[in-house]
């Protein structure tokens, strides 16, 4: 199980996250995230997830989730309906210099590790303020993409949506070139909530390695069931497939592993 144990001088950003559908590359994906960061560790995640995750992590809070769809459902108020907000969390530890990856496929999840990314950050002349805060502007290009950011040093710590990292203070907003993916500065959390004080991950995730996570989203973005049985990526849970896959129109996600690479 990973953890995070937060300082009480720990900071906690909130960003709008905006990615298109990888179904059909045009429609914009909106979900809410918060950095939470202090200095040695971050963690990436949104809070619908993870306060869902954890109502599924116990019969108890299963059977209230279970109550809650069931509510919303027969009171014809879908919209009130719990949906997770943004699957994945992105954890990242300096002392360590690794990040874990935390997300899911069709019906499992999946976690994955591997070295913090080097980036060769640009940092120019150009300043702009982002909600009252003077931010310096760096670009790079990473998995495919040429980013812009714009970083802080107004605040305590170091910290990035996702997985950039490498910058002298917090990004408060990210987007690739084309402005078909970034993360946009929503505030800070001003009061952090004494159970942030300690984080644990949701504990049933299979160990993946990065490959094989990839190939994993490859899979379930094709349509032919027959391929997703033949991969072998669901052999251990042969059962938990569903008899059919949408078919990606569009943007081919086939060659997408994830909303930031091309």
């Amino acid at each position: 199980t990973a953890a995070i144990a937060q300082s009480q001088e720990g900071l906690m950003v909130s960003y709008k996250a905006h990615t298109p559908n990888m179904r059909n590359g045009v429609d914009d994906l909106t979900n809410s995230f918060v950095l939470l960061a202090n200095a040695r560790e971050s963690k990436f995640f949104s809070p619908m997830t993870e306060y869902l995750d954890s109502l599924n992590s116990t019969p108890e809070g299963r059977a209230k989730y279970q109550e809650m769809t069931r509510s919303a459902y027969l009171g014809g108020k879908l919209d009130d309906m719990p949906r997770r907000d943004g699957t994945y969390y992105v954890v990242k530890s300096r002392d360590a210099g690794c990040v874990a990856y935390y997300d899911n496929a069709g019906l499992e999840k999946y976690c994955y590790e591997e070295t913090l990314p080097e980036l060769d950050w640009q940092i120019g002349d150009s300043t702009k303020t982002v909600l009252g805060y003077e931010c310096i502007q760096a670009t790079a290009m990473f998995h495919g993409r040429r980013w812009t950011a714009w970083f802080t040093t107004d605040l305590p710590h170091r910290g990035a949506p996702q997985t950039f990292t490498g910058l002298p203070g917090v990004v408060l907003e990210v987007a690739d070139a084309d402005r078909e993916v970034c993360w946009m500065f929503n505030g800070l959390v001003n009061s952090i909530p004494d159970s942030k004080l300690y984080i644990k991950m949701p504990e049933k995730f299979v160990q993946a390695t990065p490959e094989e996570f990839r190939k994993i989203l490859r899979v379930f973005s094709l349509s032919d069931n027959s391929y997703v049985q033949q991969s072998g990526v669901m052999s251990k849970n042969s059962s938990h497939y569903p008899e059919k896959y949408t078919p990606s129109t569009g943007i081919d996600a086939c060659e997408i592993d994830n909303p930031i690479e091309r």
